[in-house]
């Protein structure tokens, strides 16, 4: 269906008016740095310090395959940049000559002074791109009181006169009788075959020229107007143009689309930093590499996760207190005075070993260093 290709207004006595264009989830919730109603506190390494964060889930758990699912959610903004890829670079073809291409000029208005100078600029613009012209004048008493604005009016009267969308149609209007300080208008309506030829950029230069061009003097000279805005309009046209401000706006949201379905989907963000995290738990303790100097809390690591080196000693007694369990301790605490801490009762070191459970039970208790076991 046929569009605005923009237009302006002024008044009598002098004073260009305005123009217009025309138309041509979530991870918030489950992690957070402080403590929150029933979240665990967890930690990760990093840059040779500890990181805390509490969570409501477990962070190490891989979320279900399905979430990939989302990605569906982002085709039809994916979609939606192919016109404007194809806006980049824009090659204009001349509209074939299928249609009646006759250039209609209709003066109901009375104001063009020189139609043979006007039927000429028409003809060389219809002759290099194919687009028929047409201008049509009325007096604002013809459309205000059944219209709200003259595009519109300009929009019916195009729907009523061309079967196709091979037009470029220039509309004026103005009072019957004007006098100083009255409003006159005018309006742009081009067929959609014509965007490829009538692009923003061009028609947006036209209506500019054209908008000064008639605000010169006291009265428009509209014939004059009309022809030299086509006039200087028609050899800029047909040429290859290149759209660096697109390509740029294209680039930028692809990668917001990108960067967003990547972070809803898992792949970046909150889950992926928190993949290697472990829970702390009652009583850990915040102890130093004795070889790299690297910081760590007690139970949750075998070795320094900066340097690798095995804990030992001082560094990470782990004694289980659970009291229907047997007691466990990470390895022997080079001590002879063995404590059963679970149950009060003593018992040697060397029979207390927890190197055959896996780490997610050994790290749950109280940790002590040799020199606290009586």
């Amino acid at each position: 269906m046929p569009h605005s290709s923009g237009g302006g207004g002024g008044s009598f006595g002098g004073g260009g008016g305005s123009f217009d264009s025309g138309s041509s989830g979530s991870d918030s919730v489950h992690y957070s740095n402080n403590p929150f109603p029933g979240a665990d506190q967890y930690v990760y390494y990093h840059h040779g310090s500890p990181h805390y964060f509490y969570s409501d889930i477990d962070p190490t758990k891989k979320p279900s395959p399905l979430r990939f699912l989302l990605l569906l959610i982002y085709l039809p903004f994916l979609a939606a940049l192919l016109p404007m890829a194809k806006g980049i670079i824009n090659i204009p073809k001349k509209l074939p000559i299928d249609y009646n291409t006759a250039i209609v000029i209709n003066d109901d208005a009375d104001v063009i002074t020189d139609e043979a100078k006007l039927a000429s600029s028409l003809e060389a613009f219809l002759d290099k791109t194919g687009i028929a012209p047409a201008v049509v004048t009325v007096d604002n008493e013809t459309w205000q009181a059944n219209y709200a604005d003259l595009e519109t009016y300009a929009y019916d009267w195009y729907v009523d006169n061309f079967p196709d969308e091979n037009h470029w149609l220039i509309m004026y209007s103005e009072p019957q009788d004007p006098v100083q300080g009255d409003r006159y208008y005018w309006e742009g309506m081009q067929g959609d075959n014509t965007d490829n030829i009538i692009t923003t950029q061009a028609a947006e230069g036209f209506n500019n020229n054209l908008n000064n061009l008639l605000a010169q003097g006291d009265r428009p000279d509209v014939s004059g107007s009309i022809s030299k805005a086509f006039d200087d309009l028609t050899p800029t046209l047909m040429k290859v143009t290149f759209r660096p401000q697109i390509l740029f706006m294209g680039i930028l949201f692809f990668g917001f689309i990108i960067f967003h379905a990547l972070g809803m989907t898992g792949v970046i963000g909150s889950r992926r930093k928190y993949r290697n995290a472990v829970q702390v738990v009652k009583g850990a303790k915040e102890v130093q590499c004795s070889a790299c100097g690297g910081k760590y809390m007690s139970g949750t690591v075998e070795t320094c996760p900066y340097c690798g080196a095995p804990v030992s000693g001082v560094e990470d007694i782990r004694i289980r207190t659970d009291a229907d369990e047997s007691v466990k301790i990470s390895q022997p605490y080079m001590s002879n005075d063995p404590y059963d801490y679970s149950s009060g009762q003593k018992v040697r070191a060397e029979d207390i070993d927890d190197s055959e459970l896996p780490l997610s039970q050994r790290v749950k208790g109280i940790f002590k260093p040799k020199d606290d076991i009586e």
